[in-house]
């Protein structure tokens, strides 16, 4: 990964470090690169050392537990990871993860280099887990804990997993007198300790039913199931056994490092599902030396001092890499937690925070909160937020209500083998790649594409057709020997194509970001839109044929094409179906729904349906797909009957005019 941050502090030695240079040559050069190519020459200089470093590393086989292993012999009493009234110190965490590894060892459940999952909430036991087996030599696959069913069992396939660590769920308050089902119930100890008045709290058992359905396929494929926690008292569904990590009876000696130096660097350390552009979620490669140069991302502005804030999924590599990985090298404390547009900045203040991760939705929330008259005073600093998606509509009137003096907005991807920050607070920037780096490295290029395909266009020559400064096109990153596209678990065909070739000249190999993209003749970038199959709503990643096919197993359904949509006032693109109907099955809009929510994430469930007679295709029989989104989901524009997803009524409901008005102002769920 590249695009590290630089320390602007000591760009100002530009000058001094390039006085040398004739006149002649000085003013050629700014006259070439722009007036900042002295300040982008010594960024040069100050990444080519810390690529030495890191190239230093990967030689000792270092990886990113050593990291952790170094701060607890050093700082054992130091809070690592802070949860809720909970503190875990490095020293803590350490013995207690030597503890697990010993008793993963002892059961011979997991071997060095095998595939164990993590499907947990962002709680103290994911990390406790991912601790265990690093330490271990293990690759870990953390899965999304909003899958469930078909689509839950194909990731765990996908790994070939020996092992599942698997949370017990969040706490939730419900009155004492509420129903509650008894073979769903457990109470721990520790939450009746916390009985308050007429409430009490109860766990929210969502991942431990979503497991519990699959749990006769797992035992056949000998996969395992562990739950860790602490004060596990409940009776757990048939074949997962529980982890109680405040009761382990192990040795608390550290795992030699000879186990883990079993696994050579450039091995798979994580397999980070994405979507892709098509298909049921893939495992992204993320190999061990890649982790130790993610963590360095934010080398020039994190430290031990800070505490992070993060309330994005650790499943996702914003959360784990960008967040978890970087705070975990600077030797610092992270804060777990969920969102609550009601108490983000509470939390900020209570746990001194001093940087926080964002995604657009998050802005978007705290900004519709009703103004406070504590807006952005605080008894602590925020020295910057790192995120991405902040619009550019909201970007100034975000950072000066809340008095954020620094937006790190970065662009990236999981599988891309390049990234950029924006370090000069350009608004609506995701990074600068400026003239020297072009000429120097050439890695970063957008070109004309088809918007159908997500594909370059080519001319007379064969190669692709640059758009100039200033203009959308799609945007490529050269592969190198340096520079690697590491691909999925999956078949060769799905990695192919993220790959073009014969790019700027015959041989030369480039990565497919599928994103539309501005540079401008300063060098910024700027994100415009996701092409493809793919589109992203409330922060995830959606692929369309994985939602389509769900969909096409509704009895009454002929086909369905999926796309996303603009909603006024969102970020993102919202899920939408139009489907064409068996004549003789109507549609039950209740039926429908309860078919769409069982088998879905909340967040990939189209919000919108169009009923049409046929479907619109291409010349190629591929579904149309571009216009419909353009069309949206106005019911003044489409004559074809429409509805949106009601969650309140728990059923797809007719989308009129009162509807839409309310969808538009933002009264209307979705």
């Amino acid at each position: 990964m590249s695009g590290f941050p630089i320390n602007r502090r000591a760009l100002g030695a530009a000058a001094v470090t390039l006085a040398g240079l004739p006149v002649a040559a000085a003013g050629f050069l700014r006259l070439k690169y722009g007036p900042t190519v002295f300040a982008d020459l010594v960024a040069r200089r100050q990444l080519f050392r810390l690529f030495k470093q890191l190239e230093a590393l990967e030689k000792k086989n270092f990886k990113i537990i050593d990291f952790f292993e170094a701060h607890a012999r050093e700082t054992p009493g130091k809070e690592f990871v802070l949860y809720k009234d909970e503190v875990h110190t490095y020293g803590d965490l350490d013995r207690q993860a030597n503890q697990l590894a010993h008793l993963i060892q002892r059961s011979a459940v997991a071997a060095p280099m095998d595939t164990v999952a993590i499907f947990m909430l962002n709680e103290p036991s994911f990390v406790l887990s991912w601790l265990a087996f690093n330490k271990l030599g293990l690759r870990i696959a953390p899965l999304n804990y909003n899958l469930k069913g078909n689509s839950l069992l194909h990731c765990i396939k996908a790994c070939n997993v020996k092992l599942i660590a698997c949370g017990k769920g969040r706490l939730v308050q419900v009155p004492l007198s509420s129903s509650i089902n008894p073979t769903l119930q457990y109470i721990s100890n520790v939450i009746l300790n916390h009985q308050r008045k007429k409430n009490a709290f109860i766990a929210d058992e969502s991942l431990l039913e979503a497991l519990e359905d699959l749990m006769p396929e797992l035992q056949t494929l000998g996969i395992k199931v562990w739950v860790i926690g602490r004060n596990i008292t409940h009776n757990l569904p048939f074949g997962m056994i529980p982890v109680d990590v405040m009761a382990l009876d192990e040795r608390t000696d550290p795992i030699p490092r000879s186990v883990r130096d079993q696994q050579p660097n450039g091995d798979d350390a994580l397999y980070i599902f994405t979507s892709g552009t098509t298909g049921l979620p893939k495992p992204a490669k993320f190999p061990h030396y890649r982790q130790v140069r993610s963590s360095f991302m934010q080398i020039s502005l994190m430290g031990k001092d800070d505490v992070l804030y993060t309330t994005l999924p650790m499943y996702h590599s914003a959360g784990l890499i960008i967040g978890f990985l970087n705070i975990l090298r600077a030797g610092g404390s992270i804060v777990l937690s969920d969102f609550s547009a009601h108490r983000f900045w509470d939390d900020l203040r209570k746990f001194r925070a001093t940087i926080f991760q964002y995604i657009g939705e998050t802005c978007r929330y705290l900004m519709a909160k009703p103004r406070r008259i504590d807006d952005g005073k605080y008894s602590h600093t925020i020295n910057y937020a790192i995120g991405n998606g902040l619009r550019p509509d909201i970007w100034e009137a975000f950072q000066k209500r809340f008095n954020i003096g620094r937006i790190i907005e970065f662009y990236g991807a999981t599988e891309a083998p390049f990234a950029s920050l924006n370090m000069d607070g350009k608004v609506g920037s995701v990074g600068r790649y400026h003239g020297i780096q072009q000429a120097l490295d050439d890695v970063v290029i957008i070109v004309q594409c088809n918007v159908e395909t997500a594909q370059p266009l080519r001319g007379p020559d064969g190669l692709c057709i640059i758009t100039p400064p200033g203009e959308t096109g799609l945007m490529l990153f050269r592969l190198t020997d340096k520079l690697i596209f590491h691909g999925y678990l999956a078949k060769k065909s799905d990695q192919q194509k993220k790959i073009v070739r014969n790019v700027k000249k015959n041989g030369d190999r480039f990565f497919n970001t599928g994103d539309l993209m501005i540079h401008d003749k300063d060098g910024y970038l700027y994100f415009m839109d996701r092409l493809g199959d793919t589109f992203r709503w409330k922060g995830e990643n959606v692929a369309t044929t994985d939602v389509a096919h769900v969909l096409n197993l509704y009895t009454g359904i002929q086909e369905s094409n999926v796309y996303g949509v603009q909603v006024p006032g969102q970020d993102g693109r919202a899920g939408m179906a139009a489907i064409v109907i068996i004549k003789e099955r109507p549609l039950d809009p209740k039926a429908f729904y309860d078919h769409v929510v069982r088998s879905l994430p909340l967040y990939a469930c189209p919000k919108f349906l169009r009923i049409m007679s046929e479907m619109q295709i291409t010349g190629t029989f591929k579904h149309k797909k571009t216009d419909l989104a353009r069309e949206g989901f106005d019911p003044n524009v489409i004559s074809d009957p429409l509805f949106f997803m009601d969650t309140d009524k728990k059923t797809y409901a007719p989308l009129d005019n009162d509807a839409m008005k309310k969808i538009v102002i933002g009264k209307a769920r979705l």
